[in-house]
């Protein structure tokens, strides 16, 4: 995957979270075409990779480090990210495949934060459209 296709996603969150727009958007990259090509990458597509890029992206960018990882009664393997630095965090949903997807984003954690009660309105806001 190249470098401009990892990056793009990440300054678009960023910009949004400068802006003060809510978090609750999620972005394609995998299923994205290259936005050198002309295309424009879809701010309503789900943000899916190759785990290890997922984590270094979250890490990296946003300094978030997994806070809870949890089973769905589907079988669903969700996990809660955050960082108190940035103040943000992400669902993340991976598959036996290796592949992991961003569910949806946010940017209310503080030091203390319920990891599940922001897992849960999370998922309730992602899931249901609430």
């Amino acid at each position: 995957m190249d470098r401009t296709r990892m990056i793009a996603p990440s300054l678009m969150r960023l910009a949004s979270w400068l802006g003060g727009v809510a978090l609750t958007v999620t972005v394609a990259l995998a299923a994205a075409p290259d936005p050198r090509s002309g295309e424009e990458l879809s701010l309503t597509d789900t943000y899916c990779d190759a785990r290890t890029v997922v984590a270094a992206t979250l890490s990296h960018d946003f300094d978030e480090s997994p806070r809870l990882v949890r089973m769905t009664g589907e079988g669903m393997i969700m996990e809660l990210w955050a960082s108190e630095l940035m103040g943000t965090w992400t669902v993340l949903h991976h598959g036996a495949d290796g592949i992991t997807c961003i569910v949806t984003s946010g940017q209310d954690w503080a030091e203390g934060a319920e990891a599940d009660a922001v897992m849960d309105r999370a998922l309730s806001g992602a899931v249901y459209g609430a």
